[in-house]
Protein backbone atom coordinates (compact mmCIF):
# COMPACT_ATOMS: atom_id res chain seq x y z
CA UNK A 1 0.00 0.00 0.00
CA UNK A 2 3.08 2.24 0.85
CA UNK A 3 4.96 0.89 -2.05
CA UNK A 4 5.95 3.66 -4.72
CA UNK A 5 4.86 6.62 -2.66
CA UNK A 6 6.50 9.26 -2.20
CA UNK A 7 8.48 10.04 0.72
CA UNK A 8 6.56 13.07 2.19
CA UNK A 9 3.24 11.37 1.69
CA UNK A 10 4.98 8.05 3.74
CA UNK A 11 5.73 10.53 6.25
CA UNK A 12 1.93 12.55 5.87
CA UNK A 13 0.34 8.83 6.89
CA UNK A 14 2.97 7.49 9.55
CA UNK A 15 1.56 10.86 11.42
CA UNK A 16 -1.61 10.68 10.52
CA UNK A 17 -1.56 7.55 11.89
CA UNK A 18 -0.11 8.18 15.10
CA UNK A 19 -2.48 11.32 15.81
CA UNK A 20 -5.18 9.00 14.75
CA UNK A 21 -3.94 7.20 18.21
CA UNK A 22 -2.86 9.10 20.01
CA UNK A 23 -7.03 10.98 19.95
CA UNK A 24 -8.34 7.43 20.40
CA UNK A 25 -5.73 6.89 23.51
CA UNK A 26 -7.12 10.40 24.43
CA UNK A 27 -10.76 9.65 24.08
CA UNK A 28 -10.47 6.54 25.86
CA UNK A 29 -9.04 7.88 28.66
CA UNK A 30 -11.44 10.97 28.76
CA UNK A 31 -14.44 8.27 28.59
CA UNK A 32 -12.69 5.90 31.50
CA UNK A 33 -12.40 9.03 33.57
CA UNK A 34 -16.34 10.30 33.26
CA UNK A 35 -17.51 6.86 34.06
CA UNK A 36 -15.42 6.65 36.77
CA UNK A 37 -16.83 10.06 37.78
CA UNK A 38 -20.61 8.78 37.13
CA UNK A 39 -19.68 5.96 39.42
CA UNK A 40 -18.59 7.79 42.35
CA UNK A 41 -21.44 10.60 41.53
CA UNK A 42 -23.75 7.15 42.15
CA UNK A 43 -22.07 5.97 44.96
CA UNK A 44 -22.02 9.12 46.86
CA UNK A 45 -25.58 9.58 46.46
CA UNK A 46 -26.40 6.10 47.47
CA UNK A 47 -24.25 6.98 50.65
CA UNK A 48 -25.62 10.18 51.52
CA UNK A 49 -29.06 8.31 51.03
CA UNK A 50 -27.72 5.80 53.20
CA UNK A 51 -27.08 7.88 56.01
CA UNK A 52 -29.92 9.62 55.80
CA UNK A 53 -31.98 5.95 56.12
CA UNK A 54 -29.72 5.31 59.04
CA UNK A 55 -30.94 8.37 60.84
CA UNK A 56 -34.27 7.67 60.11
CA UNK A 57 -33.51 4.34 61.80
CA UNK A 58 -32.28 6.27 64.77
CA UNK A 59 -35.41 8.61 65.44
CA UNK A 60 -37.66 5.63 64.92
CA UNK A 61 -36.09 3.48 67.65
CA UNK A 62 -35.74 6.76 70.26
CA UNK A 63 -39.45 6.83 69.62
CA UNK A 64 -40.11 3.42 69.94
CA UNK A 65 -37.86 3.68 73.38
CA UNK A 66 -39.92 6.58 74.65
CA UNK A 67 -43.08 4.80 74.63
CA UNK A 68 -42.53 1.38 75.97
CA UNK A 69 -39.34 2.32 78.89
CA UNK A 70 -39.76 2.60 81.94
CA UNK A 71 -40.38 6.07 81.40
CA UNK A 72 -42.77 6.98 79.03
CA UNK A 73 -42.04 10.36 77.30
CA UNK A 74 -45.10 10.96 74.78
CA UNK A 75 -43.37 14.34 74.18
CA UNK A 76 -40.25 12.67 73.35
CA UNK A 77 -41.90 10.25 70.95
CA UNK A 78 -43.63 12.47 69.19
CA UNK A 79 -40.40 14.97 68.67
CA UNK A 80 -38.91 11.80 67.53
CA UNK A 81 -41.57 10.69 65.22
CA UNK A 82 -41.77 14.47 63.73
CA UNK A 83 -38.39 14.35 63.05
CA UNK A 84 -38.53 11.36 60.97
CA UNK A 85 -41.61 11.90 59.42
CA UNK A 86 -39.37 15.53 58.35
CA UNK A 87 -36.48 13.18 57.19
CA UNK A 88 -38.22 11.25 55.43
CA UNK A 89 -40.39 13.77 53.43
CA UNK A 90 -37.02 15.25 52.46
CA UNK A 91 -35.56 11.79 51.39
CA UNK A 92 -38.66 10.89 49.58
CA UNK A 93 -37.51 14.53 47.51
CA UNK A 94 -34.14 13.55 46.91
CA UNK A 95 -35.32 10.46 45.95
CA UNK A 96 -37.19 11.65 43.02
CA UNK A 97 -33.87 13.12 41.54
CA UNK A 98 -31.83 10.70 42.09
CA UNK A 99 -30.57 8.14 39.26
CA UNK A 100 -31.15 4.85 39.12
CA UNK A 101 -33.05 1.89 38.22
CA UNK A 102 -37.18 1.96 37.55
CA UNK A 103 -37.57 -1.12 39.44
CA UNK A 104 -35.17 -0.08 42.67
CA UNK A 105 -36.80 3.27 42.56
CA UNK A 106 -40.03 1.85 42.53
CA UNK A 107 -39.59 -0.39 45.96
CA UNK A 108 -37.99 3.20 47.23
CA UNK A 109 -40.93 4.91 46.60
CA UNK A 110 -43.21 2.30 47.85
CA UNK A 111 -41.14 1.52 51.12
CA UNK A 112 -41.14 5.28 51.95
CA UNK A 113 -44.77 5.69 51.24
CA UNK A 114 -45.52 2.72 53.10
CA UNK A 115 -42.98 4.06 56.52
CA UNK A 116 -45.31 7.05 56.24
CA UNK A 117 -48.01 6.17 56.35
CA UNK A 118 -47.13 4.14 59.70
CA UNK A 119 -45.59 7.28 61.21
CA UNK A 120 -49.13 9.23 60.23
CA UNK A 121 -51.04 7.13 62.29
CA UNK A 122 -48.67 7.55 65.35
CA UNK A 123 -48.67 11.74 64.48
CA UNK A 124 -52.33 11.97 64.54
CA UNK A 125 -52.78 10.09 67.81
CA UNK A 126 -53.25 12.15 70.66
CA UNK A 127 -50.19 11.88 72.48
CA UNK A 128 -51.44 12.56 76.43
CA UNK A 129 -53.69 9.56 75.84
CA UNK A 130 -51.07 6.87 74.62
CA UNK A 131 -49.55 6.75 77.83
CA UNK A 132 -53.01 5.81 79.91
CA UNK A 133 -54.59 3.67 76.84
CA UNK A 134 -52.30 0.35 76.02
CA UNK A 135 -54.27 -0.64 73.12
CA UNK A 136 -53.01 2.91 71.71
CA UNK A 137 -49.52 2.38 72.69
CA UNK A 138 -49.63 -1.09 71.16
CA UNK A 139 -50.87 0.53 67.92
CA UNK A 140 -48.72 3.47 67.75
CA UNK A 141 -45.52 0.66 68.82
CA UNK A 142 -46.37 -1.57 66.07
CA UNK A 143 -46.84 1.59 64.08
CA UNK A 144 -43.57 2.41 64.28
CA UNK A 145 -42.36 -1.05 64.41
CA UNK A 146 -43.87 -2.01 60.94
CA UNK A 147 -41.92 2.09 59.99
CA UNK A 148 -38.85 0.63 60.94
CA UNK A 149 -38.84 -2.45 59.11
CA UNK A 150 -39.68 -0.49 55.46
CA UNK A 151 -36.43 1.37 56.40
CA UNK A 152 -34.08 -1.17 57.23
CA UNK A 153 -35.84 -2.71 53.94
CA UNK A 154 -34.81 0.49 52.24
CA UNK A 155 -31.31 0.57 53.92
CA UNK A 156 -30.87 -2.37 52.61
CA UNK A 157 -31.34 -2.26 49.03
CA UNK A 158 -29.54 1.14 49.18
CA UNK A 159 -26.37 -1.48 50.55
CA UNK A 160 -27.14 -3.01 47.66
CA UNK A 161 -26.91 -0.32 45.07
CA UNK A 162 -23.94 0.76 46.89
CA UNK A 163 -22.56 -2.75 46.42
CA UNK A 164 -23.56 -2.72 42.85
CA UNK A 165 -22.04 0.67 42.14
CA UNK A 166 -18.56 -0.47 43.57
CA UNK A 167 -18.55 -3.79 41.10
CA UNK A 168 -19.42 -1.05 38.45
CA UNK A 169 -17.24 1.04 38.94
CA UNK A 170 -14.28 -1.75 39.63
CA UNK A 171 -15.87 -3.06 35.89
CA UNK A 172 -15.42 0.39 34.44
CA UNK A 173 -11.33 1.17 36.14
CA UNK A 174 -10.97 -2.52 34.36
CA UNK A 175 -12.20 -1.53 31.31
CA UNK A 176 -10.32 1.72 31.23
CA UNK A 177 -7.14 0.23 31.85
CA UNK A 178 -7.72 -2.41 29.45
CA UNK A 179 -8.70 -0.29 26.42
CA UNK A 180 -5.62 2.50 27.35
CA UNK A 181 -3.49 -0.50 27.35
CA UNK A 182 -4.12 -1.94 24.31
CA UNK A 183 -4.31 1.39 22.68
CA UNK A 184 -1.22 2.65 23.98
CA UNK A 185 0.56 -1.07 23.51
CA UNK A 186 -1.12 -0.71 19.46
CA UNK A 187 0.53 2.85 19.71
CA UNK A 188 3.37 2.11 20.93
CA UNK A 189 4.14 -1.06 18.24
CA UNK A 190 2.87 1.34 15.64
CA UNK A 191 5.32 3.56 16.49
CA UNK A 192 8.22 1.06 16.42
CA UNK A 193 6.89 -0.46 12.88
CA UNK A 194 6.54 3.22 11.09
CA UNK A 195 10.17 3.84 12.76
CA UNK A 196 11.75 0.69 10.97
CA UNK A 197 9.82 1.66 7.69
CA UNK A 198 11.22 4.93 8.23
CA UNK A 199 14.60 4.13 9.10
CA UNK A 200 14.36 1.01 5.81
CA UNK A 201 13.37 3.90 3.43
CA UNK A 202 15.35 6.36 4.69
CA UNK A 203 18.75 4.66 5.77
CA UNK A 204 18.65 2.77 3.61
CA UNK A 205 19.42 4.95 0.41
CA UNK A 206 21.14 7.05 2.36
CA UNK A 207 23.80 5.03 2.91
CA UNK A 208 23.67 3.44 -0.25
CA UNK A 209 23.78 7.42 -1.35
CA UNK A 210 26.87 7.99 1.18
CA UNK A 211 28.55 4.66 -0.45
CA UNK A 212 27.90 6.33 -4.05
CA UNK A 213 29.85 9.71 -2.51
CA UNK A 214 32.58 7.54 -1.27
CA UNK A 215 33.61 5.64 -4.20
CA UNK A 216 33.37 9.39 -6.54
CA UNK A 217 35.84 10.63 -4.12
CA UNK A 218 37.93 8.37 -5.01
CA UNK A 219 37.66 8.56 -8.32
CA UNK A 220 35.41 5.81 -9.13
CA UNK A 221 33.07 7.59 -11.69
CA UNK A 222 31.64 4.29 -13.21
CA UNK A 223 29.84 3.23 -10.04
CA UNK A 224 25.84 3.95 -10.46
CA UNK A 225 23.20 4.20 -7.52
CA UNK A 226 20.05 1.78 -8.14
CA UNK A 227 17.06 3.98 -8.23
CA UNK A 228 15.27 1.73 -5.84
CA UNK A 229 13.32 3.95 -2.81
CA UNK A 230 10.51 6.44 -2.30
CA UNK A 231 9.95 8.96 -5.15
CA UNK A 232 12.51 11.44 -3.56
CA UNK A 233 15.34 9.40 -3.39
CA UNK A 234 14.66 7.44 -6.62
CA UNK A 235 15.31 11.05 -8.45
CA UNK A 236 18.37 11.79 -6.30
CA UNK A 237 19.80 8.59 -7.65
CA UNK A 238 19.06 9.68 -10.80
CA UNK A 239 20.59 13.36 -10.52
CA UNK A 240 23.78 11.69 -9.00
CA UNK A 241 24.06 8.58 -11.51
CA UNK A 242 23.90 11.33 -14.47
CA UNK A 243 26.46 13.86 -12.63
CA UNK A 244 28.40 10.50 -12.64
CA UNK A 245 28.43 10.64 -15.84
CA UNK A 246 29.14 13.64 -16.69
CA UNK A 247 32.60 13.47 -14.20
CA UNK A 248 33.03 9.92 -15.71
CA UNK A 249 33.24 11.86 -19.07
CA UNK A 250 35.06 14.62 -17.89
CA UNK A 251 37.62 12.46 -16.21
CA UNK A 252 38.33 10.20 -19.22
CA UNK A 253 38.46 13.75 -21.27
CA UNK A 254 40.86 14.88 -18.94
CA UNK A 255 42.83 11.79 -18.72
CA UNK A 256 43.59 11.64 -22.51
CA UNK A 257 44.48 15.51 -22.28
CA UNK A 258 46.59 14.46 -19.34
CA UNK A 259 48.30 11.64 -21.24
CA UNK A 260 48.71 13.83 -24.57
CA UNK A 261 50.42 16.67 -22.57
CA UNK A 262 52.43 13.75 -20.50
CA UNK A 263 53.81 12.59 -23.16
CA UNK A 264 54.48 16.03 -25.22
CA UNK A 265 55.94 16.63 -21.92
CA UNK A 266 58.08 13.69 -21.92
CA UNK A 267 59.16 14.72 -25.45
CA UNK A 268 59.75 17.88 -24.69
CA UNK A 269 62.49 17.06 -22.04
CA UNK A 270 63.77 14.23 -24.25
CA UNK A 271 64.65 16.87 -26.36
CA UNK A 272 66.00 19.12 -24.10
CA UNK A 273 68.22 16.75 -22.78
CA UNK A 274 69.25 15.54 -26.29
CA UNK A 275 70.02 19.35 -26.71
CA UNK A 276 72.16 19.60 -23.75
CA UNK A 277 73.80 16.51 -24.92
CA UNK A 278 74.19 17.36 -28.40
CA UNK A 279 75.94 20.60 -27.36
CA UNK A 280 78.73 17.76 -25.50
CA UNK A 281 78.51 15.23 -28.19
CA UNK A 282 79.56 17.92 -31.04
CA UNK A 283 82.86 18.36 -29.73
CA UNK A 284 83.24 14.71 -30.08
CA UNK A 285 82.21 14.81 -33.71
CA UNK A 286 84.49 17.53 -34.81
CA UNK A 287 87.47 14.77 -33.61
CA UNK A 288 86.50 12.21 -36.03
CA UNK A 289 85.53 14.71 -38.53
CA UNK A 290 88.87 16.61 -38.08
CA UNK A 291 90.74 12.76 -38.62
CA UNK A 292 88.35 12.02 -41.62
CA UNK A 293 89.36 15.38 -42.95
CA UNK A 294 92.86 15.49 -42.60
CA UNK A 295 93.10 11.43 -44.23
CA UNK A 296 91.02 12.98 -46.64
CA UNK A 297 93.51 15.37 -48.13
CA UNK A 298 96.18 12.87 -47.69
CA UNK A 299 94.47 10.54 -50.26
CA UNK A 300 94.32 13.30 -52.36
CA UNK A 301 97.18 14.72 -52.21
CA UNK A 302 98.68 10.81 -52.82
CA UNK A 303 96.67 10.49 -55.51
CA UNK A 304 97.43 13.94 -57.25
CA UNK A 305 101.36 13.53 -56.40
CA UNK A 306 101.01 9.61 -58.37
CA UNK A 307 103.45 7.86 -56.05
CA UNK A 308 104.49 4.39 -56.28
CA UNK A 309 102.36 3.68 -53.05
CA UNK A 310 99.57 5.96 -52.80
CA UNK A 311 97.44 3.33 -53.63
CA UNK A 312 98.26 1.21 -50.27
CA UNK A 313 98.53 5.19 -48.33
CA UNK A 314 94.99 5.74 -49.98
CA UNK A 315 93.55 2.55 -48.83
CA UNK A 316 94.75 2.99 -45.25
CA UNK A 317 93.19 6.03 -45.35
CA UNK A 318 89.75 5.46 -46.12
CA UNK A 319 89.55 2.32 -43.68
CA UNK A 320 90.66 5.21 -41.37
CA UNK A 321 87.70 7.33 -42.67
CA UNK A 322 85.49 4.65 -42.82
CA UNK A 323 85.86 3.87 -39.24
CA UNK A 324 85.85 7.54 -38.10
CA UNK A 325 82.45 7.95 -39.93
CA UNK A 326 80.74 4.88 -38.70
CA UNK A 327 81.80 6.61 -35.04
CA UNK A 328 80.24 9.91 -35.94
CA UNK A 329 76.80 7.69 -37.27
CA UNK A 330 76.58 5.40 -33.86
CA UNK A 331 76.87 8.97 -31.87
CA UNK A 332 73.96 10.18 -33.69
CA UNK A 333 72.07 7.01 -33.82
CA UNK A 334 72.18 7.13 -29.80
CA UNK A 335 70.86 10.90 -30.11
CA UNK A 336 68.14 10.05 -33.00
CA UNK A 337 67.33 6.59 -30.61
CA UNK A 338 66.79 9.31 -27.61
CA UNK A 339 64.81 11.43 -29.45
CA UNK A 340 62.79 9.20 -31.45
CA UNK A 341 58.88 8.97 -30.55
CA UNK A 342 56.61 6.36 -32.25
CA UNK A 343 52.44 6.86 -33.26
CA UNK A 344 51.74 5.89 -29.99
CA UNK A 345 54.30 5.82 -27.43
CA UNK A 346 53.39 3.97 -24.22
CA UNK A 347 51.68 1.62 -26.46
CA UNK A 348 55.03 -0.22 -28.20
CA UNK A 349 55.98 -2.08 -24.94
CA UNK A 350 58.00 -5.13 -25.25
CA UNK A 351 60.76 -7.38 -23.34
CA UNK A 352 64.11 -4.75 -22.91
CA UNK A 353 67.23 -5.61 -20.93
CA UNK A 354 67.81 -3.13 -18.26
CA UNK A 355 71.30 -3.87 -18.00
CA UNK A 356 71.49 -2.75 -21.96
CA UNK A 357 69.58 0.07 -21.73
CA UNK A 358 72.07 1.04 -18.80
CA UNK A 359 75.10 0.49 -20.66
CA UNK A 360 73.86 2.17 -23.67
CA UNK A 361 73.25 5.53 -21.97
CA UNK A 362 76.36 5.12 -19.95
CA UNK A 363 78.11 4.82 -23.25
CA UNK A 364 76.46 7.89 -24.54
CA UNK A 365 76.99 10.06 -21.44
CA UNK A 366 80.90 9.17 -21.95
CA UNK A 367 81.17 10.66 -25.23
CA UNK A 368 80.24 14.04 -23.91
CA UNK A 369 82.87 16.16 -23.03
CA UNK A 370 82.26 18.02 -19.59
CA UNK A 371 81.76 14.32 -18.52
CA UNK A 372 84.59 12.45 -19.87
CA UNK A 373 86.71 12.89 -16.85
CA UNK A 374 83.66 11.28 -14.64
CA UNK A 375 83.45 7.74 -13.64
CA UNK A 376 80.08 5.72 -14.48
CA UNK A 377 80.58 2.15 -14.39
CA UNK A 378 77.58 -0.31 -14.25
CA UNK A 379 77.17 -3.58 -11.85
CA UNK A 380 74.87 -5.71 -13.46
CA UNK A 381 73.95 -9.18 -12.30
CA UNK A 382 74.06 -10.75 -15.68
CA UNK A 383 73.35 -14.38 -14.34
CA UNK A 384 69.70 -13.14 -13.47
CA UNK A 385 67.38 -11.86 -16.45
CA UNK A 386 67.04 -8.20 -16.26
CA UNK A 387 64.58 -8.04 -18.55
CA UNK A 388 61.17 -5.98 -18.30
CA UNK A 389 58.05 -5.20 -20.57
CA UNK A 390 58.43 -2.05 -20.99
CA UNK A 391 59.18 1.18 -23.75
CA UNK A 392 62.51 1.32 -24.86
CA UNK A 393 62.71 5.10 -25.25
CA UNK A 394 60.73 6.10 -22.45
CA UNK A 395 62.98 3.74 -19.97
CA UNK A 396 66.13 4.87 -21.71
CA UNK A 397 65.01 8.65 -20.61
CA UNK A 398 64.62 7.77 -17.80
CA UNK A 399 67.72 6.16 -17.10
CA UNK A 400 69.43 9.01 -18.55
CA UNK A 401 67.87 11.96 -16.67
CA UNK A 402 69.04 9.92 -13.42
CA UNK A 403 72.30 9.44 -15.10
CA UNK A 404 72.64 12.99 -15.87
CA UNK A 405 71.20 14.04 -12.31
CA UNK A 406 73.81 11.61 -10.64
CA UNK A 407 76.85 13.18 -13.01
CA UNK A 408 75.75 17.02 -12.05
CA UNK A 409 75.37 16.15 -8.14
CA UNK A 410 79.20 14.63 -8.68
CA UNK A 411 79.99 18.17 -10.60
CA UNK A 412 83.67 16.74 -11.83
CA UNK A 413 85.04 16.06 -8.64
CA UNK A 414 88.28 13.83 -8.75
CA UNK A 415 86.69 10.81 -6.50
CA UNK A 416 83.18 11.56 -8.04
CA UNK A 417 81.71 8.42 -8.89
CA UNK A 418 78.31 7.32 -10.34
CA UNK A 419 77.81 3.69 -10.00
CA UNK A 420 74.26 1.72 -11.73
CA UNK A 421 73.55 -1.47 -9.86
CA UNK A 422 70.97 -3.65 -11.38
CA UNK A 423 69.45 -6.88 -9.26
CA UNK A 424 66.18 -8.97 -9.85
CA UNK A 425 64.17 -10.08 -7.01
CA UNK A 426 61.08 -11.29 -6.67
CA UNK A 427 59.73 -11.10 -10.09
CA UNK A 428 60.87 -7.35 -10.23
CA UNK A 429 63.98 -5.69 -11.51
CA UNK A 430 65.74 -3.24 -9.77
CA UNK A 431 68.48 -0.49 -11.42
CA UNK A 432 69.87 1.80 -8.25
CA UNK A 433 71.31 4.96 -9.40
CA UNK A 434 74.17 6.12 -6.96
CA UNK A 435 76.36 8.75 -6.79
CA UNK A 436 78.58 10.00 -3.97
CA UNK A 437 77.94 13.51 -4.48
CA UNK A 438 76.10 16.96 -2.65
CA UNK A 439 73.17 14.58 -1.66
CA UNK A 440 69.64 16.09 -0.90
CA UNK A 441 67.87 18.04 2.50
CA UNK A 442 64.84 16.26 3.77
CA UNK A 443 63.32 19.17 2.45
CA UNK A 444 64.44 18.49 -0.95
CA UNK A 445 63.48 14.79 -0.86
CA UNK A 446 59.99 16.45 0.73
CA UNK A 447 59.57 17.31 -3.12
CA UNK A 448 61.95 16.05 -5.33
CA UNK A 449 59.23 14.78 -7.81
CA UNK A 450 57.42 17.64 -7.71
CA UNK A 451 56.74 19.16 -10.88
CA UNK A 452 58.74 22.61 -11.70
CA UNK A 453 60.65 22.13 -8.81
CA UNK A 454 64.45 21.99 -9.26
CA UNK A 455 66.88 21.95 -6.56
CA UNK A 456 69.66 23.19 -9.13
CA UNK A 457 67.34 26.36 -9.96
CA UNK A 458 67.51 27.33 -6.49
CA UNK A 459 71.36 26.62 -5.50
CA UNK A 460 72.12 28.95 -8.76
CA UNK A 461 73.58 31.32 -6.83
CA UNK A 462 76.03 28.83 -5.41
CA UNK A 463 79.69 28.89 -6.11
CA UNK A 464 80.18 27.18 -9.60
CA UNK A 465 81.93 24.26 -7.53
CA UNK A 466 78.96 23.31 -5.83
CA UNK A 467 78.34 20.44 -7.89
CA UNK A 468 75.03 21.78 -9.63
CA UNK A 469 74.14 23.03 -13.00
CA UNK A 470 72.97 26.29 -12.91
CA UNK A 471 69.67 25.86 -14.73
CA UNK A 472 66.85 23.11 -15.40
CA UNK A 473 63.07 23.05 -15.87
CA UNK A 474 62.67 21.15 -13.16
CA UNK A 475 60.42 18.40 -14.88
CA UNK A 476 62.68 15.90 -15.60
CA UNK A 477 62.33 13.94 -12.44
CA UNK A 478 58.62 14.28 -12.21
CA UNK A 479 58.48 12.87 -15.80
CA UNK A 480 60.37 10.38 -14.92
CA UNK A 481 58.37 9.35 -12.23
CA UNK A 482 55.23 9.49 -14.40
CA UNK A 483 56.54 7.11 -16.46
CA UNK A 484 57.71 4.28 -14.23
CA UNK A 485 54.62 4.73 -12.57
CA UNK A 486 52.68 4.32 -15.64
CA UNK A 487 54.79 0.86 -16.67
CA UNK A 488 53.68 -0.06 -12.94
CA UNK A 489 56.97 0.36 -11.29
CA UNK A 490 58.04 2.84 -8.49
CA UNK A 491 60.77 5.68 -8.43
CA UNK A 492 61.88 6.27 -5.06
CA UNK A 493 64.98 9.30 -3.80
CA UNK A 494 66.85 8.57 -0.43
CA UNK A 495 69.47 10.71 0.96
CA UNK A 496 71.66 10.98 4.54
CA UNK A 497 71.97 14.70 3.85
CA UNK A 498 73.79 17.00 1.81
CA UNK A 499 76.85 16.37 0.80
CA UNK A 500 76.58 12.37 1.37
CA UNK A 501 75.41 11.28 -1.62
CA UNK A 502 71.66 10.22 -3.49
CA UNK A 503 69.83 6.88 -4.44
CA UNK A 504 67.72 7.02 -6.91
CA UNK A 505 66.25 3.32 -7.22
CA UNK A 506 63.39 2.57 -9.97
CA UNK A 507 61.43 -0.77 -9.77
CA UNK A 508 60.22 -2.53 -12.69
CA UNK A 509 57.85 -5.48 -13.08
CA UNK A 510 59.82 -8.31 -14.68
CA UNK A 511 59.11 -9.47 -17.82
CA UNK A 512 57.62 -13.45 -17.78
Amino acid sequence: MLVNMTLARRLAVHITALIVGLVLLAGASLWGIRGLSTRQAQWEARDSELRQLYTLGLDVAAAKEAITGPVRNPGVMTTRVGGAATKLQRYQVDLSRAGGSEDWLAQQRASVEAAMSKLRIVLVADPRGITSDEAQTDAAFAALNLAQNHIAAMSQRTNRAIDDIERARQHQVNTTMWVIGLLAGALVLGAVVAGVLQHRVVMRPLTSLRGGVARLARGQFDQRLPGAGDTEFAELAQDFNRMAEELDGLYRDLEGKVAAKSRELAQSERLASVGFLAAGVAHEINNPLGIISGHAELSVRALEKGEGDAAAQTLASLRVIAEEAFRCKEITERLLALSRRGPAEGDLRNSVSLAALAREVVALVSGVGRYKTSRVTVDADDEAPLQVRANANEVRQVLLNLTINALEAIGGQADGHVEICLRRRDGVVELAVIDNGVGMSAATLGRVFEPFYSERRQRGHEPADAGRATSGTGLGLSIAHAIVKDHGGSLTAQSDGPGRGSRFTMVLPAAT
